[in-house]
């Protein structure tokens, strides 16, 4: 793919940050796609990483928004999440009535209709993604969020080892272990707001289960009990921090990911055998692999993913969720489409990992000179 002429990458970046500020709605929570009706939500995870995008791109008012109507919520739900908590404590099965729901509407208030809702990995990313904007815009003191953030890591600390739905709200009845990943960073991160020692106890079993039953072949998985590949085990390196970047393991990892899910244009594939229209290639999965080759050291493999995404714009500068071109079940792409529509374009998560892929290579560049 060519590199994108200082121009019109810089019209790449200002169109981002408009469908990030367009995303963002008065309350805070920020919407996974204006333009897709069953994304009309804000999701946790989706949102960590469009936060830590506005975070370093300077819209630190708008990231502490978000955290902001996140803390609220979980405030909200602190019955549900306390049942859960007692219940689990108790070494009863937690009602799946309570637990925090993935998704949740502008207002705060939770979805009426059936959705895989039971997504660890969106609190752990949640919690992570806050310390960062604490650290970097709060004086590193939670302050008025702390009620929130050990309520949010007591949850995580009392169910991490629960089966849960994965990142792609699928495989209910599995541990995932991008989601052990999204865990161990959470509680940390908490640990690190509100001084809570235990849950970096728990972190570390965390850790232990994803590098133990977790791992296969030198590598991770995708979960326990499978030898497949997926693209979200990037986020044990970066930004999650379960393993170095350099570690063996990651390193093996990363280039499983690499040579089994690299798609014919240069994309990647969430896992193989996906058919959620057809299978593309994800433009967020392609920016966060990316993310973790800069940080490991491989710009030019970083630069490469980032002008594929670039490549997958539309002309008036719009990033999809995934591109079509190659998808590994075309069948599937009008099942899909019949269904809900044409793939979410934009889709904001796209557009974030997009900044946060950029700005690394930029900052790396000018650290050179």
């Amino acid at each position: 793919m060519m590199e994108l002429m200082p121009d019109a990458a810089a019209a790449l970046r200002a169109s981002s940050l408009r469908v990030l500020a367009d995303a963002q709605a008065g309350t805070g929570a920020i919407i996974a796609s204006r333009t897709f009706s069953q994304y009309d939500y804000c999701w946790f995870r989706d949102s960590a990483f469009i936060a830590h995008a506005l975070l370093v791109s300077g819209e630190h008012e708008r990231a502490g928004r978000f955290h902001r109507w996140a803390a609220d919520v979980v405030m909200r739900e602190s019955d549900t999440i306390e049942r859960a908590i007692a219940d689990r404590r108790a070494g009863k099965p937690v009602d799946p009535s309570d637990i925090l729901d993935a998704r949740f509407r502008v207002d705060g208030s939770r979805g009426d209709e059936p959705w895989p809702n039971f997504q660890l990995d969106g609190v752990g990313a949640w919690l992570w993604s806050l310390r960062e904007w604490v650290m970097t815009c709060n004086g590193g003191s939670a302050g008025d969020v702390a009620d929130s953030v050990r309520l949010a890591g007591d949850y995580l600390a009392a169910l991490w080892d629960q089966p849960s739905f994965d990142c792609w709200e699928e495989h209910g009845g599995q541990v995932h272990v991008s989601t052990l990943a999204a865990i161990y960073a959470g509680l940390r991160a908490g640990s690190d707001l509100v001084g809570e020692p235990e849950w970096r106890a728990v972190a570390g079993r965390a850790r232990a289960l994803a590098l133990g039953a977790g791992a296969s072949g030198g590598r991770l998985r995708k979960h326990l009990g499978s030898e497949l590949v997926d693209g979200s085990l990037i986020w044990a390196g970066v930004p999650f921090g379960l393993l170095d970047p350099a570690d063996p393991v990651m390193t093996a990892t990363a280039h499983a990911i690499e040579a089994d899910l690299t798609g014919p244009t240069g994309g990647i594939y969430r896992y193989l055998g996906d058919s959620y229209y057809g299978g593309g290639e994800w433009i967020p999965l392609a920016a966060h692999l990316g993310w973790y080759w800069a940080k490991a050291g491989q710009p030019d493999k970083a630069r490469a993913l980032l002008n594929w995404v670039e490549s997958t714009a539309t002309p008036d500068g719009l990033l999809p969720e995934q591109t079509l071109d190659a998808v590994q079940q075309p069948p599937y792409v009008k099942t899909w489409t019949a269904r809900w529509g044409p793939v979410a374009t934009p889709l904001t998560w796209s557009h974030a990992a997009y900044l946060i892929l950029d700005r690394e290579l930029r900052r790396a560049r000018q650290d050179q000179r």
